[in-house]
């Protein structure tokens, strides 16, 4: 009977789930049909059907039915996040761009593909995600040109008898330190490793993942340190405050300072530029009107980032405490040296402005009614003390005194009046009158 050679091939087929041969070269069979010789009792007998791979020679036979095997291109979502970690303290990480990238191991052709990078603000205690790392059998050619797409397609080397494939996915979560802000130093610079187990079913060209870990931790050392200028008193914070840091040491008149700066309401400074294992000070170099400027602050930032002052660890915002300036004036006798009352007292700034105004008093009970005390005068202005009335049998000051307070609360300069500067306690300024003289006229009668 005669011979005839078919050409079996797939077509189109509208199911986009699918990944066609179509796509990619189609598989072809040839089916060699023999037809069977003639009986001559109209029938025929049986036609004899091959099939075959090789057009050229037809030489490598297929057993069975031809089959055409269709492999899904399907894909599943996995998320990945990673996390900086400030060591040391609780305090918030320094702003600035931080660069993570994730990098498959797997690819055989690219190891080391960057599947994914980011840069993020991020602060401590708060994760950044990467978008969704997708993981795909065939992917189009429009999904392998995506970021975030990892082709598992070679790695399925085989099937277990239910038409599953499972095999593990090793990427790395790496931190890109050539972008790290100044002020930050990383404690671990290993790449963390997430395993992610990848499961296809060839049957429903379905994928399924889990992972042991899908968030990677960085420890980090910030070296910033935090201050805030707070009224000793209670207020939250004040403006207006000359701050200066200087390694531990330093002159303070030079410009050699690590950081500098005045304070502003509701702003929390934050100083750069610091380094681990260094002592620095913190120094007022002027304190806000009506004030007197805080000690110097010496700190260190150890290498855990912890920030120990005095050798206790710093926990939250350095707050820097100050005191109002205040002083006492009080008014005696000037030969018997007892306090006076009924004087009558004002104080003028430079512009005449009345600061304040009180009439003297004494008692035995309370000794402190004798002293009048005047807060929130400004260092370095020159007041005038001002005698309106004196107290009942004494002279009325003929000048008004003055005196003067330095950044420390300190009286630096008088005219008129007595200062004294205790060590621990407020100035006081004594004002001193004399009583007036007594004359009477004696006549004689005759």
């Amino acid at each position: 009977g005669a011979t005839y050679v078919y050409v079996i091939t797939e077509q189109d087929y509208a199911d986009t789930k699918v990944r066609r041969d179509t796509d990619n070269g189609p598989m072809v069979i040839y089916a060699k049909v023999v037809v069977g010789a003639n009986n001559h009792d109209g029938t025929m007998a049986d036609a004899q059907v091959t099939y075959y791979k090789n057009k050229a020679d037809l030489s490598v036979e297929l057993t069975g039915d031809p089959i055409f095997v269709n492999i899904y291109s399907t894909e599943i979502e996995v998320p990945v996040e990673a996390k900086k970690i400030l060591k040391g303290r609780t305090a918030a990480l320094a702003d600035g761009e931080f660069y993570f990238k994730l990098i498959d191991q797997n690819d055989t052709k690219q190891p080391g593909k960057i599947v994914n990078q980011i840069g993020v603000q991020n602060k401590a205690d708060q994760s950044v995600k990467f978008e969704d790392i997708k993981f795909a059998i065939n992917p189009t050619t429009e999904q392998v040109t995506d970021e975030g797409y990892i082709d598992i397609t070679d790695i399925i080397d085989h099937l277990d008898n239910d038409g599953k494939a499972t095999f593990n996915l090793k990427l790395n979560v790496e931190e890109d330190l050539s972008k790290l802000p100044e002020d930050v130093t990383a404690v671990d610079t290993a790449p963390k490793e997430l395993n992610i187990t990848v499961t296809y079913d060839w049957n429903t060209g379905e994928l399924s993942a889990s992972a042991d870990k899908t968030k990677a931790d960085f420890e980090f050392i910030n070296r910033v340190v935090e201050v805030q200028k707070c009224d000793i008193l209670g207020a939250d914070d004040l403006a207006g405050a000359e701050f200066q840091v200087f390694k531990k040491g330093d002159d303070f008149e030079t410009d050699d300072a690590v950081d500098e700066w005045i304070s502003e309401l509701g702003k929390i400074h934050k100083v750069k530029g610091l380094k681990a294992g260094v002592n620095d000070t913190l120094h007022e170099k002027k304190a806000p009107e009506g004030y007197i400027v805080a000690d110097d602050i010496d700190f260190v930032i150890n290498d855990e980032g912890e920030v120990i002052i005095e050798g206790e660890k710093l926990d939250g915002v350095l707050k820097v405490l100050d005191k109002p300036t205040q002083i006492e004036i009080v008014k005696q006798d000037v030969l018997r040296g007892y306090e006076l009352p009924g004087a009558t007292f004002r104080i003028f700034d430079p512009d005449g402005t009345k600061i304040d105004e009180w009439v003297t008093e004494t008692s035995e009970d309370d000794a402190s009614l004798s002293h009048h005390e005047v807060k929130y005068l400004v260092a370095g202005v020159e007041y005038r003390l001002h005698e309106e009335f004196a107290p009942k049998g004494y002279i009325q000051w003929a000048q008004d005194a003055t005196f003067t307070l330095d950044k420390y609360g300190k009286v630096t300069t008088t005219s008129g009046v007595t200062a004294y500067n205790p060590v621990d306690g407020d100035p006081v300024l004594v004002a001193d009158n004399e009583m007036k003289l007594l004359t009477a006229s004696i006549h004689k009668i005759w």
